[in-house]
């Protein structure tokens, strides 16, 4: 994990921070409260922290500790660190495999049908997992630098039958990155019919859907100017909005946004933007997050990319300019609700009768001001 040598670097992974030249202490909102105002400082003279709203205070040990039951983080064996060096010397080799055109129909995939220069491949780190040398391309590799209790015990070998493994083969690699920007995952799309398109390393400690969106490290950054997050579905998605400047963008890596994702994006932005696939899922993952997201403070909207069925279909469609432009486009969530619900007629009138509700009491309140 990455080693925070201030208060101000450990607390920025979590709050979005600003320094006072007057006080020479930094402000922001508390990830604890979550407190509309910026009530929450840092001194990073004496190493500590407090929140004049919920009065949580400490130093960087409380802080980890507090946080910890705020926003859970697995807890780490030491073999992990070996699992994260495993996973990035995975992600090399990939990469390598993919912009060394090892396989042809790979690199002609992701560069013509796909579209990708070579500077968005080295961006997000896209590779190749090849196949073929009795399917142990990855174990050859890693074995010239790693043990094999540790090659197995990280899933990208397996035991077979016959010997050993890989577990990714004939796919296009997409390393998952978390806050820290270590790997700690791979998603890989399927290039034949042999098993399922998508396949994710499975879930560890160090590796959690739940709680991790891909390309997050990225959005963080760009919460310092923007204060809306867009919320996509797959890797390409992502991709697409990412590589052509909608960097407040990240995608689930399931099919709805967990009450985690809602507390981690809760400390960087104000509003989250859905555009998750416009098919009949993807409409009703969108309808699932929107109470998720609102229970957590933020305030919701969506977007669709229609006529194409998501980001990276429009981009190809319509370009970037189009897409930068869409990505900008918000629409009443309720709408979204409706469209999705298998009963439509019901769903709008409960979304009529919450929205007069609301009026309803806007309008008592203003009569009795």
């Amino acid at each position: 994990m990455m080693v925070h040598h201030s208060m101000a670097s450990l607390v920025g992974g979590y709050t979005k921070l600003s320094f006072n030249e007057r006080t020479k202490k930094y402000h922001g909102q508390c990830p604890f409260c979550h407190s509309a105002a910026e009530v929450f400082c840092v001194d990073n003279k004496n190493g500590s922290f407090w929140c004049y709203s919920c009065g949580k205070h400490g130093t960087m040990e409380d802080f980890r500790v507090q946080m910890g039951l705020e926003c859970p983080e697995p807890e780490l064996e030491p073999e992990d660190a070996d699992t994260m060096e495993i996973y990035e010397a995975a992600a090399a080799y990939y990469y390598q495999c993919l912009t060394g055109r090892m396989d042809m129909r790979a690199y002609s995939y992701i560069t013509k049908e796909r579209g990708l220069d070579e500077k968005t491949m080295a961006d997000f780190g896209i590779g190749y997992a090849p196949y073929g040398r009795r399917n142990q391309s990855l174990y050859r590799h890693l074995s010239q630098r790693f043990d094999d209790l540790a090659i197995f015990r990280s899933g990208l070998v397996k035991r077979g039958k016959y010997g050993a493994y890989d577990m990714f083969r004939n796919r296009i690699m997409f390393p998952i990155l978390n806050r820290d920007g270590r790997v700690v995952a791979f998603g890989g799309r399927c290039l034949d019919d042999k098993g399922p398109k998508y396949l994710n390393s499975a879930e560890s400690r160090i590796f959690n859907k739940h709680t991790l969106l891909y390309g997050f490290q990225t959005a963080a950054e760009a919460s310092k100017t923007e204060d809306t997050l867009l919320v996509c579905e797959g890797y390409m998605d992502l991709i697409a909005l990412q590589a052509h400047g909608v960097s407040n963008s990240a995608a689930v890596l399931g099919t709805a946004l967990t009450k985690e994702h809602a507390s981690l994006i809760r400390c960087f932005y104000k509003r989250v933007r859905l555009a998750l696939d416009s098919d009949k899922p993807g409409l009703q993952a969108m309808a699932r997050s929107i109470p998720v997201l609102e229970n957590a403070g933020l305030e919701v909207d969506t977007t669709s990319f229609s006529p194409a069925k998501d980001p990276d279909e429009f981009f190809q469609r319509y370009g970037k300019k189009a897409l930068k432009a869409r990505a900008a486009e918000g629409t009443d969530p309720s709408v979204t609700a409706v469209r999705a619900s298998s009963e439509p007629e019901a769903e709008l009138v409960r979304q009529l009768v919450k929205h007069l509700n609301v009026c309803g009491q806007e309008g008592r309140a203003e009569k009795a001001g």
